[in-house]
């Protein structure tokens, strides 16, 4: 079996490692987050306690 190697710059020392594609910045999209709390519980107590954890110093 024979895989294609993709290019690639990851090194062991990730100071040395290269980012190839950055993540770009979104706003959020609410009716969307909505959306998947109401399909996926598990998704909905991920945003309950990342809410939790970014307003815990307020």
């Amino acid at each position: 079996m024979f895989i294609k190697s993709l290019p690639h710059e990851l090194n062991a020392n990730p100071y040395q490692s290269k980012i190839l594609f950055p993540a770009a910045y979104r706003e959020l999209d609410f009716k969307t987050i909505d959306k998947l709390c109401r399909i996926n519980p598990e998704f909905e107590q991920f945003i309950e306690q990342t809410d939790r954890l970014m307003t815990a110093h307020e």
